[in-house]
């Protein structure tokens, strides 16, 4: 009997060991991931400063980009999960007052989060849709810079990211797929993009981004020209083939200098799973 225990204690004991092995194995292989390097070289894109185009980039950020899930209505940062042994996952002040990241990052910095979803360090953010951002062209991401440039300044301290335990071993095993750096595409970027003149005058069907960087939902937007309204104003939803789609109202109530909007976000095909 005691060498039957004594067995089965070795067996406990090679079991654990295993274990213990194959979690400190994936332990290594999150922090690895973590610390990956993604280098990215892009044009440079300058902040606009005329009034018409801050107008433009208040709109893409606050109804087409919705920087605010993420970010809080004044993009002063907020904490957007905090899921306990999954981790923290909290969004940047964009702001210049305390606590703020709009006076330490240049625009280069901005572009390279936005687009490519990576830091200044160049390890990758967390659940950023730059899998989606990055179909923004040249002349739209000037606009978004200069509405970020030009926020008052939100004195507000935000935490870090930060992965748990439970989510680093997920990470490591290769079943946390929310760093966006590595499932963005790395496209030449478009300076600006002509409407098309079959469009509508008025308002025209837009595919949302999903806000969420999780998904890779399709990104196809078409072609919209007209005067976005400033505030943006959201006027009806649809369903359409389960991309989440909304109408961006071009009634002329914004001012004149906002009589024509390019489009903010080129085709891109359909991305329904992550690569």
């Amino acid at each position: 009997m005691s060498r039957i225990i004594r067995l089965l204690g070795y067996v406990v004991v090679a079991v654990l060991a295993v274990a213990f092995l194959g979690a400190a194995g994936l332990w290594v292989n999150g922090g690895r991931t973590l610390a990956r390097r993604y280098p990215a070289e892009f044009p440079a894109v300058s902040p606009k400063s005329d009034s018409a185009s801050i107008a433009r980039g208040a709109h893409l950020a606050k109804a087409v980009l919705n920087c605010s899930v993420c970010h809080g209505p004044d993009l002063g940062g907020a904490v957007y999960m905090d899921a306990g042994p999954m981790g923290v996952v909290a969004r940047a002040n964009l702001t210049t007052g305390k606590g703020g990241i709009g006076a330490t990052r240049t625009d280069a910095d901005l572009v390279r989060a936005i687009r490519y979803g990576i830091r200044k360090d160049s390890t990758s953010l967390v659940l950023m849709p730059s899998e989606v951002f990055v179909h923004l062209t040249d002349e739209d991401m000037g606009a978004v810079l200069g509405y970020i440039r030009q926020l008052p300044p939100v004195d507000r301290e935000v935490p870090a990211s930060r992965f748990g335990p439970l989510g680093r071993l997920m990470l490591g095993a290769g079943k946390f797929n929310i760093l966006p750096a590595s499932k963005t595409d790395h496209l030449t970027p478009v300076a600006s993009i002509v409407p098309d003149q079959r469009q509508p005058t008025g308002s025209t069907w837009l595919t949302s981004p999903d806000v969420t960087g999780v998904t890779g939902t399709a990104c196809q937007v078409d072609a919209w020209r007209g005067r976005p309204t400033f505030p943006p104003r959201r006027t009806s939803r649809r369903p359409a083939s389960g991309h989440g789609v909304r109408r961006i109202s071009s009634r002329p109530s914004a001012p004149a200098s906002v009589a024509t909007a390019a489009p903010s976000i080129r085709s891109c095909p359909s991305r329904h799973s992550h690569r």
